[in-house]
């Protein structure tokens, strides 16, 4: 990482800090939904930064992590973000707690186990990063607590999450 690029990351989170006194919402957080945010070298700049600041990570990756229909897999583009986390969380001993969502298709009974599924996915993958297993709460929430209301594959995509929340 150049020392323009680290200067660039710094300055960011200084503006963050001192100059944001609301919050976003989290639909505000990652709009796009594909849980981006490298740096142009593909390192997570920031991720631990400024005395762990939670914000930061947040507002650069987002904190959803999207799961494809009927499955529980991690992909790929949701590790850099993980990765972000799991730096932050070692280095600040900051609790979390990960919601597990679905789509609206299924049973009650069987959203509320995939969501559950989901949510100790992303648990299982911060654990393998270092992150302690007492840090992470894991709570599902089904299809009850839509993203996006409405039918089809558009609304129900932004449904299938796992928030990352400080508790």
């Amino acid at each position: 990482m150049s020392i323009m690029q680290k200067l660039l990351g710094v300055m960011f989170a200084m503006v963050l800090v001192t100059g944001c006194s609301s919050q976003q919402s989290d639909a505000d957080k990652d709009a796009n939904g594909d849980g981006s945010g490298l740096s142009g070298d593909g390192s997570t700049m920031g991720a631990g930064d400024r005395d762990g600041n939670w914000g930061s990570v947040s507002d650069q990756f987002g904190n959803i992590v999207y799961f494809e229909f009927d499955s529980s897999d991690i992909q790929p583009a949701s590790e850099e973000m993980l990765n972000a986390y799991s730096k932050l969380l070692k280095s600040t001993g900051s609790h979390a707690t990960l919601e597990g969502n679905t789509d609206e298709r299924g049973t009650r009974e069987y959203n509320m186990a995939l969501g559950e599924r989901r949510g100790k996915a992303v648990a299982d993958y911060l654990t393998m990063q270092g992150v302690s297993a007492s840090q992470l709460e894991v709570v599902s929430f089904g299809e009850e607590r839509p993203a996006v209301e409405g039918e089809g594959e558009s609304a129900y995509s932004k449904n299938r999450r796992v928030e990352i929340l400080k508790r």
